[in-house]
C-alpha cells in the first residue's frame, strides 16, 4: 500500500518505492500493489498490480461506509471530525483487505502511512495479517515555518500516531526518522532501522567524466550538481549563495536538476548573484538518463533544510562522486564527514562554500571521497542488501504466528 501513481506505467507515486518493490520481488517475494491508475489487474514477473475499482456505486459506498459504524475490536478509532477523510481511508483499506484475503497474502506492507495516516491498520484488523509500515519523511517530520509535514493536519497526526502504536513492525531508513517515531509512540522493540538501497549497476562510475560531461552538453568546466525539487525545503537558494562566494576564484558549471514552484525565484537569484553564466536549470531529467548526470559531475551538493533519507545522496555515492550536504537528517547520516564528503550545518552558506571550495581545489580528494562512497554504496547500500533486510523483517514477523481477523 503506497501513495498512488498518477500514470499507468508507474506502480506508485515515488520512483524509489517502485525500485524497492522490484528489489524485494527480485529476491523471491510475490508482491501485490494497489493501483488506481490502471483499468484492470496486470502483472510483471512477481509483481502484481491490482486495480482499485471506482467507489461511486451505491454498493461500494455502503461497503466502505460500514467501517464508519461497525464496532469491531482492533479497528482504529474513528475520526468523526473528518468523516470524508475516514471514508476515503475505509474504501482503500476495504479493497486492500479483499485483495489480501482473495490472494492469500501473508502480510501487509504500507509506505508513507498511506492512505491518510491509516497505513494498513484497517486492513490489518479485517484480515488478521501482520502489518509492516515504512515511514519516509513528511509522514513523521514537520517544519511548520516552511509548510512541511503531513502531521500539521490534526486528522493525519492522530491517525499516524495510532499507526505507530498498532503496526507489528515499523521500518525507517534513517535514525532521524526512527527517533521521531519513538517520540511519537512507536515501540523501540519493533522499530527497525535499515540501510536504504540504490541500484549500483545503474548508477555507475564514469570511465571518462570529462568526455561524458561534454556529451551532455556541459563543456569541460568542473561540474557541480544538485538534484532536488525546486522548493524552499531543498535549500537550492543556499547553494547559489554559497557559490556566489566562489565565482571570482573558481570556474565551474552549476547544474540544477529538478522542477518546482521556486524555479523563477531561483533563476532571478542566480542573476542577482552574478551566477547566470555558471548556472544551468535542467528541469526534469528522464529517470533513465539521470545516472549519466551523476557520473558526469565532479561533486554533488544537497543543502536541504530537512530531509529524512534522500536517495540522491546514495546515487551520488554509487556514481563515485563526493558529496557536500547539510546535517538535515538522513543526508548527514548517509554522508561520512571527511570520508565520503562533508556535512555542514543547515543554512550555513559560509561553511557550504568552504567545503565546496576545498573539493574544487583538490581533485585528488574528490577522487578519494568518491571511491570511498562507491565502496560503501556497493557494500552497505545496495538494493540487494536492502531487500534482504526487509525480507528478514518479514520472516521475523511471520514467525510469530497467525492473528485473529474479522469478516470483510
Amino acid at each position: 500500500m503506497a501513495p498512488q501513481a498518477r500514470v499507468p506505467d508507474r506502480m506508485t507515486r515515488a520512483t524509489f518505492i517502485d525500485e524497492e518493490i522490484r528489489a524485494v520481488a527480485a529476491a523471491g517475494i510475490e508482491v501485490f500493489v494497489l493501483s488506481a491508475a490502471i483499468p484492470a489487474d496486470t502483472h510483471s514477473g512477481s509483481v502484481w498490480l491490482k486495480s482499485i475499482p471506482a467507489r461511486r456505486s451505491l454498493s461500494n459506498r455502503l461497503k466502505a461506509s460500514r467501517l464508519l459504524v461497525r464496532p469491531v475490536a482492533g479497528l482504529p478509532v474513528r475520526n468523526w471530525t473528518d468523516p470524508r477523510h475516514w471514508y476515503q481511508c475505509g474504501w482503500f483499506e476495504y479493497i486492500a483487505a479483499k485483495v489480501v484475503l482473495d490472494e492469500g497474502i501473508d502480510l501487509i506492507h504500507s509506505h508513507f502511512a498511506w492512505p491518510n495516516g491509516q497505513g494498513g491498520m484497517i486492513a490489518r484488523a479485517m484480515t488478521g495479517r501482520p502489518l509492516v509500515a515504512v515511514f519516509r519523511g513528511n509522514d513523521l517530520l514537520t517544519s511548520p515555518e516552511i509548510g512541511y509535514g503531513a502531521r500539521r493536519k490534526p486528522a493525519f497526526d492522530r491517525a499516524v500516531r495510532g499507526l505507530l502504536r498498532t503496526a507489528d513492525r515499523t521500518i525507517y531508513f534513517s535514525d532521524t526518522m526512527r527517533r521521531k517515531a519513538v517520540e511519537l509512540g512507536a515501540s523501540p522493540e519493533t522499530a527497525r532501522l535499515l540501510h536504504k538501497g540504490v541500484n549500483t549497476e545503474r548508477f555507475f562510475v564514469a570511465k571518462d567524466r570529462t568526455a561524458l560531461r561534454q556529451e551532455l552538453g556541459f563543456g569541460t568546466r568542473p561540474m557541480i550538481m544538485t538534484v532536488a525539487g525546486l522548493i524552499t525545503r531543498k535549500g537550492v537558494h543556499h547553494i547559489l549563495e554559497a557559490l556566489a562566494r566562489l565565482r571570482g576564484s573558481h570556474d565551474f558549471t552549476f547544474v540544477i536538476v529538478g522542477q518546482g514552484p521556486e524555479r523563477a525565484r531561483l533563476a532571478e537569484l542566480s542573476g542577482q548573484l552574478g551566477l547566470q553564466d555558471k548556472t544551468v536549470f535542467m528541469g526534469r531529467v528522464d529517470r533513465q538518463m539521470i545516472p549519466k548526470y551523476f557520473a558526469a559531475c565532479d561533486l554533488f551538493v544537497l543543502a536541504s533544510l530537512v530531509d529524512a533519507a534522500p536517495n540522491v545522496i546514495l546515487e551520488a555515492m554509487s556514481a563515485g562522486r563526493p558529496v557536500v550536504t547539510t546535517a538535515s537528517g538522513g543526508a548527514g547520516e548517509f554522508t561520512k564527514d571527511g570520508e565520503t564528503g562533508f556535512v555542514v550545518p543547515v543554512a550555513d552558506t559560509g561553511a557550504l562554500a568552504a567545503r565546496i571550495q576545498s573539493l574544487l581545489s583538490n581533485p585528488a580528494l574528490c577522487e578519494q571521497f568518491g571511491a570511498e562512497g562507491r565502496r560503501r554504496a556497493v557494500i552497505e547500500f545496495s538494493n540487494g542488501r536492502m531487500a534482504s533486510d526487509i525480507i528478514d523483517v518479514y520472516r521475523d514477523l511471520m514467525s510469530e504466528g497467525p492473528r485473529n481477523r474479522v469478516a470483510v
